[in-house]
């Protein structure tokens, strides 16, 4: 399955909301570095424009991004216009947003504190828990068949993150992701997964093949990552940075 996903195409003379437009809601003052990671991992994977709504200050931005305090006035706006959207990343638990989140009718990508027992997501989005979030949202059990009975009820995707990382799918096999490097057990290193497939649905990709070439080229560019910096020495921006040799090698 994997080999027939190939990257979003160029498309010369697009503009940048033709390129893909994620939206976040993302960070607050305790968590101000889970938007930034988010943020940029989505415009290196190839989203033309990315605008993050905080629930709070979170400092100083990068210049390629467009950070703002949350408003449900400017969301709403942004929304209509958004290729896709993500949630979840140092918003904390009662962000009254997250019970509203099955009528999103953007392609959505759902991570840490978004995830949650009891809340009801639109089909086909994607949930990227690691595995302390993924018993917080199914309970007890063994975990992978947790998981696919979730998944056929729901219709979602959910993305078991760890070693290895698994994709789970309605009625589907569960899909293996070749391993990255036990490096990426580093904090940050999820929400830059958070960007990468938000950015991939932005640029019109199935969410199936969203979720599996963002965890492929999220493990690739950490295995590129822990070459340079070693195992020990990597940190979640690493894995930004090392995006662009990830994608060449996928290319070829």
């Amino acid at each position: 399955m994997q080999d027939k996903i190939t990257l979003p195409p160029i498309v010369w003379d697009r503009n940048k909301y033709e390129a893909g437009y994620v939206v976040g809601i993302s960070g607050s003052r305790m968590y101000q570095g889970a938007p930034k990671l988010a943020g940029l991992a989505a415009l290196r994977s190839g989203a033309g424009i990315v605008r993050i709504f905080s629930l709070d200050y979170i400092g100083d931005s990068p210049y390629s991004l467009i950070c703002e305090k949350w408003s449900v006035k400017s969301f709403s706006k942004e929304l209509k216009r958004a290729s896709s959207l993500f949630i979840g990343p140092g918003i904390g638990k009662s962000f009254p947003m997250i019970k509203k989140l099955k009528d999103c009718k953007c392609p959505l990508v759902v991570d840490a504190d978004a995830i949650q027992k009891g809340v009801s997501y639109p089909a086909n989005a994607i949930l990227t828990p690691h595995q302390g979030e993924a018993r917080r949202l199914l309970g007890e059990g063994d975990l992978r068949n947790l998981c696919q009975k979730w998944v056929n009820k729901t219709q979602c995707i959910l993305v078991l993150k760890g070693a290895p990382t698994w994709v789970f799918s309605e009625q589907q096999t569960p899909i293996l992701i070749p391993p990255g490097d036990p490096g990426m057990a580093k904090a940050g290193t999820g929400d830059v997964l958070t960007g990468m497939i938000a950015a991939l649905l932005a640029q019109k990709m199935q969410p199936m093949d969203a979720a599996i070439l963002g965890c492929t080229l999220h493990a690739e560019a950490g295995k590129m990552a822990a070459k340079e910096k070693t195992s020990y020495c990597m940190i979640a921006e690493d894995l930004i940075a090392c995006l662009p040799c990830a994608v060449m090698k996928y290319r070829h």
